[in-house]
């Protein structure tokens, strides 16, 4: 059974923080193999203390383990956010991707947010596969992709990418 749940001021423990950050920059690496020219550079520790520390993350437990987890956010008055959505490789297809974006939703309803939106990196050039996935994946949950642009804002890109961003009604 998968939990999500916010976390909380207990969560900010060098072992959690150690766990996230691992599984963070270890799912990015595997999901964006071939677009970075270095591994490991999509979150450092401090940036998972500081998402810890100002609670803007959702885990996803299983057992009492952290197994997940996403982080969240105000894009504006109108719409909320999430991203850096990870699951425990070991543990795909059971249900960790679809319990942290129903409690991120659920976040953003409670706080009087009528639109979540996500944003999606991909390869300019080429189809990778952990993408192509995404995005059928968010298309079944009733995310809609929007305006796509090329994303030049990043240092060691190994290729061109775009960037595009992902809409959802929250009713």
């Amino acid at each position: 059974m998968i939990k999500a749940r916010h976390c909380t001021e207990e969560d900010l423990t060098d072992e959690n923080v150690d766990l996230i950050f691992t599984l963070i920059n270890s799912v990015y690496d595997q999901a964006e193999e071939g677009m970075w020219q270095f591994h490991g550079t999509r979150a450092s520790l401090s940036d998972v203390r500081t998402m810890l520390s100002e609670q803007s993350l959702i885990l996803a437990e299983k057992n009492g383990e952290i197994v997940g987890s996403t982080k969240i956010g105000r894009h504006d008055d109108i719409c909320a956010e999430f991203g850096m959505l990870v699951a425990d490789p070991n543990l795909r297809g059971s249900g960790i991707g679809t319990a942290l974006v129903s409690a991120a939703e659920h976040w953003a309803r409670e706080g009087g947010h009528k639109v979540m939106r996500l944003e999606l990196l991909t390869p300019r050039h080429w189809s990778h596969p952990s993408k192509e996935f995404l995005k059928k994946w968010y298309s079944r949950l009733g995310y809609i992709p929007g305006e796509t642009v090329a994303f030049n804002k990043a240092e060691h890109l190994a290729t061109e990418c775009d960037f595009t961003v992902w809409k959802k009604q929250l009713e």
